[in-house]
C-alpha cells in the first residue's frame, strides 16, 4: 500500500469505533455505500482480465486526484496476502467479496479511513463512507460530494427510467445501501432480537452481522440496512432507516433497564463470566473473545466494571481479530497458535488496565 505500512495501520484505532454515551453507545457506526459502473465497460463478472485492469487503473487514477480523497492510499488485491486482506476487511476498508477477488481488483481509501472506493468487486465502483455512531446524514453528504466528483470525471452507466445500472438487480436505481451497526446485547440476552429482526425484514430492511452480507452476528453487533434501492429516492430510504434505527435503539435501552431492574443477578452473572473468560483463558478463539468482549462492554456501559473503559474494550475488539493479531505478531499464525496468542494478549491488556 502507498505510504502506509500494515503494522502502522494495525496499531492505530479505527475512526468508526469510539466511546459513546446513551444512544451513541448503542449505535456504533453509520455507513453509506453507492454502487456505480462505467458505461464503457462490461460489469466485472463479465469483463475480460484486460478490461478489469483498465477499469482499476482508471478509477484509481481518478480517485486519487479528488480533493475529498486526499491523502489517498491505493492497493491492488493481486498484491495482497491473506493476512493483509484480513486486516483491511477487519477495518472495514474492503468488503468480504472484494477480499475474494484477484487481479484487476483493488481499492483507494482516504488516510483517515472514513472514505474508501472499492474497485471491481461486484460493480466497477463501490463508494463507501463510514463514520462513528449515528451520522447517516453526514455520511450521505460526504458520499454525495465524492459521487458527484467521480461522475464529473467518468461516465456512469445510467438509464433514465431505471437509474444507475448495477450488476445485481437489487442495487439498480439509487445504488444506495445505507446501514447502521448496532450493539444490542440486552435484546439478545432477553430473547427479543429475533422478533425485532423479523419485524425489520418485513419492512424491507436487512439485518446482518458485523462484516455485512453472509456473516453471522458476532459480539451482539448487527447491521441494519435498506433492502430496496429502486422506486424510492435517497432521502426516502434514509428517512425510513432513521425511523427503524430509532426503534432498535429505544428497544435496546428499554431492555437494558428491564435487565437492570428485574434480572440484576442474571445480568451480573453474564458480565462476570465473560470477564473471567477474558482474564483467565489460555486458549481463546476470535468468536469467544469477541462475544466475551461484547458482554464486558455491556458491563462497562451499565456501570458494573469501574476499572475498565470503553476505550480499552474497543482497542481489544480490534486487536483480537486474526489479521490485526498476526500483523502485530509479525508473522502468519495457524489457528491454534492464534488462539494462544490472543488469550495471552487479552490477559495482559486486562490485567494492566485493571491494576
Amino acid at each position: 500500500m502507498d505510504g502506509v505500512t500494515y503494522h502502522t495501520l494495525a496499531r492505530r484505532p479505527v475512526p468508526w469505533l469510539c466511546d459513546g454515551r446513551g444512544p451513541q453507545e448503542i449505535a456504533i457506526s453509520s455507513r453509506i455505500r453507492l454502487a456505480r459502473n462505467l458505461d464503457a465497460y462490461p460489469f466485472p463478472g463479465r469483463a475480460s482480465p484486460k478490461a478489469r485492469q483498465e477499469v482499476l487503473g482508471i478509477v484509481q487514477e481518478v480517485a486519487t486526484r479528488l480533493d475529498s480523497m486526499r491523502p489517498a492510499v491505493c492497493g491492488d488485491m493481486a498484491e495482497m496476502g491473506e493476512v493483509d486482506r484480513s486486516l483491511l476487511l477487519e477495518r472495514r476498508l474492503v468488503s468480504k467479496e472484494l477480499c475474494g477477488r484477484g487481479a484487476g481488483s483493488g481499492f483507494v481509501y482516504r488516510a483517515d479511513e472514513s472514505v474508501s472506493v472499492m474497485i471491481n468487486e461486484e460493480d466497477h465502483i463501490r463508494v463507501q463512507v463510514l463514520l462513528p455512531h449515528l451520522q447517516l446524514g453526514e455520511a450521505w453528504r460526504v458520499a454525495v460530494v465524492l459521487d458527484r466528483a467521480l461522475g464529473a470525471l467518468v461516465r456512469f452507466a445510467f438509464e433514465p427510467r431505471l437509474g444507475f445500472l448495477t450488476a445485481c438487480p437489487t442495487n439498480v436505481g439509487t445504488g444506495l445501501r445505507a446501514s447502521v451497526m448496532l450493539h444490542l446485547p440486552a435484546l439478545v440476552l432477553s430473547g427479543q432480537i429475533q422478533a425485532m429482526a423479523q419485524a425489520a425484514r418485513k419492512l424491507r430492511f436487512g439485518v446482518r452481522g458485523m462484516l455485512g452480507e453472509g456473516t453471522e452476528a458476532v459480539a451482539n453487533l448487527f447491521q441494519i440496512s435498506n433492502q430496496s434501492t429502486l422506486g424510492e429516492s435517497e432521502d426516502q430510504i434514509l428517512r425510513r432507516l432513521d425511523v427503524m434505527i430509532d426503534r432498535f435503539v429505544a428497544e435496546e435501552q428499554n431492555a437494558r433497564l428491564r435487565l437492570a431492574r428485574l434480572e440484576r443477578v442474571r445480568l451480573c452473572d453474564h458480565v462476570a463470566r465473560a470477564h473471567a473468560v477474558l482474564r483467565e483463558s489460555y486458549i481463546l478463539s476470535s468468536k469467544e473473545a469477541l462475544n466475551s468482549l461484547s458482554a464486558v462492554r455491556f458491563g462497562v456501559e451499565m456501570g458494573m466494571l469501574s476499572r475498565l473503559t470503553q476505550a480499552t474494550v474497543n482497542r481489544l475488539s480490534l486487536a483480537v481479530l486474526p489479521g490485526h493479531l498476526q500483523v502485530e505478531r509479525g508473522s502468519p499464525l495457524d489457528v491454534p497458535d492464534r488462539d494462544v496468542a490472543r488469550a495471552e494478549l487479552v490477559r495482559a491488556e486486562l490485567r494492566a488496565a485493571e491494576a
